[in-house]
């Protein structure tokens, strides 16, 4: 949510007010928000930053082994282990925050890993960071 209409500023970061999901249990149908920062990019000689953000979204067997998903055609590659998102972005600062909606339409209930990877362009480095989330069974 937009930070100017919370009056709790405990999890506001710039102009997002950032809901946190401790349980990182998500509906099937319902969009995954996920919030980001990214620090210490390269300037080039010019002063412009020049990075690229991916998303995957892998499901996982119950012994933490991905599986083959057929998922949302529209954000990958249909029957592929992993959906994905990309962009590419250039700019002037070298921190940025924002967040990504993530639709997963109706995913199957079961237990997915989501994994961002950030390369900065200018330095070559690649930085990368993945969390587990729930999609539980519906009532």
């Amino acid at each position: 949510a937009e930070a100017a209409a919370e009056d709790d500023t405990t999890f506001v970061r710039g102009i997002w007010y950032i809901r946190p999901s401790p349980s990182a249990t998500f509906l099937s149908g319902s969009p995954l928000y996920v919030y980001f920062e990214i620090y210490n990019l390269a300037r080039d000689e010019f002063g412009s930053t020049h990075y690229e953000v991916q998303y995957e979204v892998q499901e996982r067997d119950l012994s933490g082994i991905v599986a083959n998903i057929p998922l949302l055609a529209k954000l990958g590659k249909k029957n592929a282990e992993t959906i994905g998102i990309s962009f590419e972005q250039k700019g002037t600062d070298s921190t940025v925050s924002d967040f990504l909606e993530i639709e997963l339409g109706r995913i199957r209930p079961g237990k997915f890993t989501l994994r961002m990877t950030v390369r900065d362009l200018n330095a070559d480095q690649i930085v990368f960071r993945e969390d587990v989330f729930f999609v539980p069974e519906p009532r």
